[in-house]
């Protein structure tokens, strides 16, 4: 019983339910749907309904990926340590508090200008080294959900101190 008990399977674990509890509960209560949507993808609870079962799969995943190694006689270099050590609870902390640090920021710097200097702090902070790699990505993809939200999906969204560059 005291394998099962590494981050990985609590991570999962974790994700799995919270992925789940947001699909079925929060997502049909707190998001009002309108009954005129003509595509699905401009409902208000698509997108959000889209990256909550995206986490419930990848927290299935890693149950799936944990039970597999275990069938097969692997023996997971994980299980041996505690998920609660300080490192792992330091980590954690530090990603919620960026979290609220971004909530506050996105309006007056901008989706693109916070989303990018987010993902590079990080990219850098899960110890991606490789400076193309994490300039790529973190301007790329901010970019490419503005682009698509304010031009495909006519959805505004805050361009911050960018907006004379990107309207």
């Amino acid at each position: 019983m005291r394998e099962w008990i590494n981050p990985n399977t609590i991570t999962g674990a974790v994700y799995l339910a919270l992925g789940l509890f947001l699909v079925l509960v929060l997502i049909p209560v707190g998001i009002d749907e309108p009954g005129n949507v003509e595509f699905a993808v401009l409902a208000p609870s698509y997108w959000p309904r889209i990256i909550c079962l995206v986490l419930a799969a990848l927290g299935t995943g890693m149950l799936v990926r944990f039970w597999m190694n275990k069938r097969g006689g692997a023996v997971d270099p994980e299980a041996q340590t505690s998920p609660f050590k300080g490192l792992l609870l330091w980590r954690v902390g530090v990603v919620i508090g960026g979290t609220f640090v971004l909530y506050y920021v996105l309006e007056p710097l901008g989706f693109v200008l916070a989303g990018t200097l987010a993902l590079a702090l990080l990219l850098l902070f899960a110890g991606e080294r490789r400076p193309i790699h994490v300039a790529l990505i973190s301007i790329g993809v901010p970019m490419l959900l503005y682009l698509f939200f304010t031009k495909a999906a006519s959805i505004p969204i805050p361009a911050g101190v960018l907006e004379p560059i990107l309207l």
